[in-house]
């Protein structure tokens, strides 16, 4: 390890880990040793900080460890529920813009109020100036509501899927806004299943699983799930989002796949009818009766007299005719 801006802290003097921040080819890291145990220096921040930052005060309090780093500018503070636990996943940062925290040596301190821990350090920007920062996340956990623990999940008979579960719990402290909830098939969550990223800022989160869920997790039967909640992509305070420590973990379980046959319904044949039409009934339709015929108009009798008188007088000028003509 190259020589630099170190810091180290321990959790006792024996039978235990110290924990040192050092500049090791050009860029930083975070380090671990088990006294008794450890053979060499462990990474347990093994992304490499970039060379312009260095480490200005390492805490270890009540198992949560704590390093802050420094620019001359900004200062960024890492934080981990478990340095204890390799690989240690459990990193946090905050991004303390405007802040140069660099004084040495120690610059970090921690102590707890009300179970709330509280950072402290100096800003060498303002004029040495003493600041403080409640991580209240770091004793406290989301608290799991439901389903209660060793609950059964039922399986549909008919189409062999389980049903969903909805997963509920509370907000451990305000402005949180996130989420990670962890399904797994054992009690120390190696074989994990499925991570979940929840989005929500109320005060009582609800987060289905299972196959109709947005994110499908097919469960099998007869099976033992395991989960737990954390605080994660949150927003506490003002430096970013910081990761709490995990809920209780609870399971359910679900129920065996005995899927009936579909019952089948038999319907009896319907029976013959048989319709016997008889032949039809001539039917004799009789014929109409004649329309009467209408009588013949009477000719009134002054019409005859005019007209044998008409004929007489044409029968005389005829006769008249034919005699002027003999005389001539």
């Amino acid at each position: 390890m190259a020589a630099g801006v170190v810091q180290a802290t321990s959790s006792s003097l024996s039978d235990s880990f110290i924990y040192a921040s050092v500049d090791y080819a050009g860029s930083k890291y975070i380090y671990r040793w088990e006294i008794g145990v450890s053979t060499s220096w462990t990474k347990i921040y093994s992304t490499a900080i970039t060379t312009n930052w260095d480490c200005y005060g390492i805490s270890l309090y009540e198992g949560v460890l704590y390093a802050l780093f420094a620019d001359g500018d900004d200062s960024i503070v890492y934080r981990t529920l478990a340095p204890q636990i390799s690989p240690t996943v459990y990193w946090s940062t905050m991004t303390l813009e405007d802040y140069d925290l660099n004084t040495t040596p120690q610059a970090l301190k921690v102590s707890t109020s009300d179970g709330v821990y509280k950072l402290w350090a100096i800003n060498t920007q303002t004029t040495d100036s003493l600041y403080s920062y409640s991580d209240p996340l770091a004793v406290t956990a989301p608290v799991l509501t439901g389903p209660k623990n060793d609950a059964m999940i039922p399986i549909n008979q008919i189409h062999g899927y389980a049903s969903d579960v909805m997963c509920n719990w509370q907000k451990p402290a305000t402005n949180v806004t996130g989420y990670n909830l962890w399904i797994a098939l054992d009690a120390d969550f190696n074989e994990i299943v499925q991570r979940v990223n929840v989005a929500e800022s109320g005060s009582d989160v609800s987060q289905m699983v299972g196959p109709g869920a947005s994110t499908a997790l097919s469960f099998l039967p007869d099976t033992t799930y395991f989960w737990k909640v954390r605080v994660g992509e949150d927003s506490v305070g003002d430096y970013g989002p910081i990761k709490s420590q995990f809920s209780e973990a609870r399971r359910f379980t679900i129920g065996s796949a005995d899927v009936q046959p579909p019952v089948e319904i038999v319907i009896p044949p319907t029976p013959e009818i048989t319709v016997t039409v008889p032949p039809p009934t001539e039917v004799v339709i009789p014929a109409p009766p004649a329309a009467p015929v209408a009588p013949a108009p009477i000719v009134p009798a002054y019409i005859w007299a005019v007209i044998i008188i008409g004929a007489l007088l044409v029968i005389a000028v005829i006769v008249l005719i034919v005699r002027t003509r003999r005389i001539a």
